[in-house]
């Protein structure tokens, strides 16, 4: 394609992203505006529940309580895909500009001069008017970082460097995967301070997991409760003189929500650290799945398709079990649902312990998947040189 076409593809591609944005933000409306009418049932039949002494209003509630629960997690899909949406307008705009010779757009790796290197400065590899402005197409740390690397030491072998360029060639060809990879990567704030984060929760103590008493507890816990609901829910079957006393039964949640105060610093402690992190494993996750779920023919790019295997399990997935969890972290915000879930599951040590086993068996893979990231990102920068540049030699 000359420069006339690839300028009418970034054009269309802008035209179809804005479309899809505002559709997704007419469902966003519509979203909203069913919460509201799912909150003020929910609130209808606790009143009622109160006001007649009938338990088993509450029980009903449970219904639409999981739909309110379900439009929370539905809304922030929705506002996830609406965001990245004007991502890839960002990137598409970015890249008509680069056509046209502007790449003011791009990080010009300015904090990667190095003035004792034997030629980057020389030749102008990093800085305003730079290669790797040019080339730039990174979107984590570590990935800036390899492709830095990448133009100041490429190697002297000659196979290795003939597989990079195989690599870009096939990946030059695949616009719409480009792009959404570096759209995920830009999704989150990729700041080295989360990173350094990342690293230092992988490496903390546990607290919660190593302890028989929790998950003891937890799965005695579960059985009260459901000997409680049952019970109320069918008095009219019971005894007299037991059906009088289901009510007070109900008094049993004192001790699990008493268990779960005194453990309230911890919790907190470690929700405080990870509530930074999600964004950034969200991400991680998203990066993980486009690679694994593409067909690569080359060998290079098979190579670190092959450093995301772990026992038989996608990576991604397994980063989604950690978002799934930390997902689960931030029902704490709704008084309501915690204190149910905390009553009838323990759920805030439930999620700690789900946290430090993840913790426990991801900890040393989870450098590879970053690496084998960060990777392709490089690949993916000069593969969009060379689909911007026909007139380059390759």
């Amino acid at each position: 394609m000359n420069l006339s076409e690839l300028a009418q593809t970034y054009q269309a591609r802008i035209h179809r992203f804005q479309t899809e944005k505002e559709q997704l933000e007419r469902r966003s409306n519509r979203i909203v505006a069913a919460r509201l009418m799912v909150f003020l049932l929910i609130v209808v039949l606790v009143f009622l529940a109160i006001k007649l002494k009938l338990p088993v209003i509450l029980i009903i509630s449970i219904i639409p309580l999981a739909g309110f629960f379900w439009l929370i997690q539905k809304a922030g899909h929705v506002r996830r895909a609406i965001n990245y949406r004007k991502i890839l307008i960002r990137i598409n705009e970015a890249e008509q500009l680069a056509l046209q010779g502007d790449h003011t757009s791009f990080d010009p790796g300015s904090h990667w001069i190095d003035f004792h290197h034997e030629y980057s400065y020389d030749l102008d590899i990093f800085g305003e008017h730079s290669i790797y402005r040019m080339v730039n197409r990174t979107g984590t740390p570590q990935g800036s970082e390899t492709l830095a690397a990448l133009l100041m030491n490429p190697g002297t072998d000659h196979l290795l460097i003939r597989q990079r360029q195989e690599a870009a060639k096939e990946l030059k060809e695949r616009l719409s995967w480009r792009q959404d990879f570096l759209a995920t990567a830009r999704e989150s704030n990729w700041e080295d301070a989360q990173n350094q984060n990342a690293r230092s929760w992988l490496q903390t103590t546990d607290s919660f997991s190593n302890h028989r008493f929790y998950p003891a507890a937890i799965r005695l816990n579960a059985c009260i409760t459901g000997i409680i609901v049952l019970a109320n829910i069918f008095t009219s079957l019971l005894p007299s003189t037991v059906a009088a006393w289901c009510p007070r039964a109900f008094l049993y949640f004192i001790l699990p929500i008493g268990l779960i105060i005194s453990k309230t610093r911890t919790i907190n402690h470690e929700q405080q650290k990870l509530d930074h992190l999600l964004g950034l494993f969200r991400k991680y996750a998203g990066l993980l799945a486009l690679i694994e779920t593409e067909h690569f023919n080359s060998p290079y790019l098979n190579r670190l398709q092959q450093k995301l295997e772990h026992e038989n399990q996608r990576s991604s997935q397994i980063m989604k079990q950690l978002t799934g969890i930390l997902w689960g972290l931030e029902a704490r915000g709704n008084l309501i649902v915690n204190f149910l879930l905390n009553a009838s599951l323990l759920w805030d040590i439930l999620l700690m312990i789900r946290l430090e086993r993840w913790r426990s068996r991801y900890r040393e893979s989870f450098d590879r998947w970053i690496q084998a990231i960060a990777d392709f990102e490089a690949i993916n920068s000069l593969a969009t040189l060379a689909f911007n540049r026909p007139d380059c030699t390759w």
